[in-house]
């Protein structure tokens, strides 16, 4: 991870116009090596070259690293204004996992389960596959 780090640290240093992915990117393995206060200054570096759902992500990701669950939760609801309609359940899902591995085990489960739910009667195998795959991945965890 530090290499990588590095190597795209100098990529965004050695461009006269960094890209909002690449900083957000950066944010994201910053709070992988631990350190969220690096992280949360090159997400928010991201937002002001340009707000995009994976910058309030890697906002929101560096808000938890930091110990705060509802300034993450809130990142999260802000990536839901910028993104592609089609991107919604995928931020959704994100956001419950995030839910789930910061204390909120039994409201992501249930919203998981409505989702699933939901998904089901509206006849939408898509959604339905993917929220399947969120709760399944709890599951998994259980029988470990």
């Amino acid at each position: 991870m530090p290499r990588t780090e590095e190597l795209l640290s100098a990529e965004i240093s050695s461009a006269p116009s960094p890209s909002h992915y690449m900083l957000a990117n950066l944010a994201l393995i910053r709070v992988r090596m631990r350190r969220a206060a690096l992280a949360m200054e090159v997400a928010e570096e991201s937002l002001r070259v340009q707000p995009s759902p994976i910058g309030y992500i890697a906002m929101a990701v560096a808000l938890l690293g930091q110990g705060n669950r509802e300034g993450a939760l809130c990142g999260f609801d802000l990536a839901f204004h910028d993104c592609e309609l089609h991107n919604n359940r995928l931020i959704l899902l994100l956001k419950l996992i995030l839910m789930f591995e910061s204390g909120g085990q039994e409201e992501a489960i249930s919203r998981i389960e409505h989702l699933v739910t939901r998904a089901k009667d509206d006849n939408d195998d898509e959604a339905t596959y993917l929220y399947t795959q969120g709760s399944a991945s709890h599951d998994a965890e259980i029988r470990m």
